[in-house]
């Protein structure tokens, strides 16, 4: 792309009005929309330029290509866990309940920030295309839910394995039911979930492949990458803090990039990882804002102290696997267009709509998840014809307990609002969310004998462990400290109800004729097994909070750092509580939004 340089000095030689720091989910996302305007912005990314020569990006299928490779993130790892011995996964998003998004404003004091308010850029971001199978028929694009000219493609998955159609019948043996509109504010349910896959083409809906873009043509947008952000410039005075620019490093140089209006962070990478959350609270210690006993460690002098980097949150995800029995019959069933992708050497049959058979292809269409999520309170996981109640309540209680015990007054917000939700299944707010994932391709994972696998993963969606991530050093390019500290009692408790559930889901019919069924654990066993194959998500948020500075919030409604008059921070770090959703259609929206508050300014 023209606009697209890795030369500091190119770079350097224009002047810009706003410096984004982050060329990824939201920081593209927000640049582009920034230039529709008069305003000349400057993107500023730590990788390199690899979306328009590696076609492992461009798949939907790719993330288990890129998950380990260090050509593709940053390669962050946590501090050991003790309560975790698993390694880490990536994942993609949708949309969360009404109630969280509401949540925004009424507890954590965000005046404008509401599902009503937010729905508008959700549909903005947005092109839609329905594409209902003969299991999901209901699937369709929704006026007023669903956008339709926005910049990101989403489908549905339209192949389907035939191991799809009993699993989702003994989930309505359970009274659990299909929701055609999960994007609406109840997203409770079996679902057909959307996924940023272009439906026509395949190709991954990334910010660099959508709203970069966008931005081929004008001469008022450019991306430097291989630029590292080293530290924000203040200018000298009192008062609150003037952004002037970034000191940045390319190789072994260092400059500076002045900004005349604003700084943005949104240090992100541009891969479907998340990880603002990680790197703008580095920068901002690294300027000098952050908690004191923190930057005084490494000698940096607190130019405004505010709880940077704490409170952070991530989802979890176990899995549960069985063995798919050999005389199972296995098809993949779907349109004729397209071919699914399957483990190489495995023979499955593919029959299209108009009942030919197809031979196995590699193809985004049936990557990653081509079954149903299933979504749910934690009060409906209950083994069948018994109760939780007792569970739940045991839940709640430890909720209770948490919230009397912490010392920050946000995570007290959290955790009572969260104990709320817990006990009113009415609010709509999914806590568990069951998979049913169908890759590499849509019949399961092969084994090493020759089998195949199913996999289910669980994730745990209102955890209630509190990590952080601060810097361990001075240097810029040293990687954060992450803590992810995850797997506290409740959230154990929780996966272990979740475990339980599922587990006894598969020894229902229909599905469990067509599995190899394995003995019945005990909790000590599902507990021991929950640490060992526990995986974050790499979906934190909440170290740069939006939340009044009362509670403990580092930036406010608009999105400006707290001591400061011009330094935004626009990224998953923002939301002040966990999400039932993966994150990226949320991004989007922050993005979308932040682009309007801004631009309102200038305007």
């Amino acid at each position: 792309m023209t606009n697209i340089t890795a030369d500091a000095n190119v770079f350097l030689s224009k002047t810009y009005d706003i410096i984004v720091v982050g060329g990824g989910t939201a920081g593209l996302a927000l640049a582009s929309r920034l230039s529709e305007t008069s305003l000349s912005i400057g993107v500023i990314e730590a990788g390199i330029d690899k979306i328009t020569t590696d076609p492992i990006l461009h798949g939907a299928g790719g993330w288990p290509l890129t998950a380990r490779d260090p050509k593709y993130h940053w390669g962050f790892s946590s501090i050991l866990q003790k309560n975790l011995l698993g390694p880490t996964p990536e994942e993609l998003g949708r949309r969360a309940s009404k109630a969280e998004y509401d949540a925004l404003e009424s507890v954590f004091g965000n005046k404008g920030w509401n599902f009503d308010s937010l729905l508008p850029y959700f549909l903005k971001s947005q092109t839609h295309t329905a594409q209902p199978s003969e299991l999901f028929s209901e699937s369709k694009v929704i006026p007023g839910v669903h956008g339709t000219n926005g910049p990101v493609n989403t489908s549905q998955n339209w192949w389907q394995s035939t191991l799809i159609d009993p699993f989702v019948k003994t989930l309505e043996s359970h009274s659990f039911k299909f929701n055609p509109n999960p994007d609406g504010g109840n997203p409770l349910g079996i679902i057909n979930v959307s996924r940023g896959v272009h439906p026509k083409t395949s190709r991954r809906q990334d910010a660099a492949e959508t709203y970069l873009k966008a931005t081929q043509g004008r001469d008022n947008i450019t991306v430097l990458v291989g630029a590292h952000a080293c530290r924000v410039i203040f200018a000298e005075g009192t008062g609150d803090l003037v952004a002037t620019g970034v000191e940045i490093q390319v190789g072994d140089v260092k400059h500076v990039v002045n900004a005349s209006k604003e700084v943005i962070l949104s240090a992100e990478p541009v891969s479907h990882t998340l990880k603002g959350a990680y790197q703008s609270p580095q920068l901002l210690e690294l300027s000098g804002i952050g908690l004191r006993r923190v930057l005084e460690k490494h000698n940096i002098e607190t130019k405004v102290e505010l709880p940077v980097g704490e409170n952070m949150q991530d989802h979890m995800m176990v899995y549960i696997s069985r063995h798919i029995k050999p005389e199972s019959e296995l098809k993949a069933v779907g349109p004729n267009q397209s071919e699914p992708l399957l483990p190489a050497g495995l023979s499955v049959k593919c029959v299209g709509t108009d009942g030919q058979e197809n031979n196995p292809a590699l193809s985004a269409q049936a990557s990653v998840t081509g079954g149903p999520f299933l979504l749910s309170h934690l009060k409906k996981l209950k083994l069948k014809n018994q109760s939780n109640e007792e569970e739940v309540e045991k839940l709640a209680a430890l909720l209770e307990k948490q919230a009397e015990e912490t010392q920050l007054p946000i995570e007290r917000a959290q955790l009572k609002l969260q104990k709320y939700w817990l006990e009113n299944p009415s609010e709509n707010v999914p806590e568990a969310c069951l998979i049913f994932a169908c890759f590499p391709g849509l019949a399961g994972i092969p084994t090493p004998d020759g089998g195949l696998t199913t996999w289910l993963p669980l994730s745990h969606l209102r955890p209630a462990s509190r990590g952080s991530v601060h810097i361990g050093s001075a240097d810029p390019l040293a990687a954060p400290v992450v803590d992810v500290n995850c797997l506290n009692e409740y959230d154990t408790r929780a996966f272990l109800l979740m475990a339980r559930f599922t587990e006894d889901l598969l020894r229902q019919e229909p599905f469990s004729s067509l599995i190899v069924q394995e003995p019945p654990r005990s909790d000590e066993e599902l507990i021991k097994y929950i640490r060992t194959v526990g995986q974050v998500m790499f979906h934190p948020i909440s170290t740069t909070p939006m939340a009044s500075r009362e509670l403990g919030g580092v930036v406010d409604a608009d999105l400006i750092v707290y001591g400061t008059r011009n330094l935004r921070v626009v990224d998953a770090g923002i939301f002040p509580i966990q999400i039932s959703a993966m994150p990226q259609a949320s991004i989007y929206a922050v993005a979308e939004k932040a682009a309007d508050i801004i631009k309102s300014r200038y305007e």
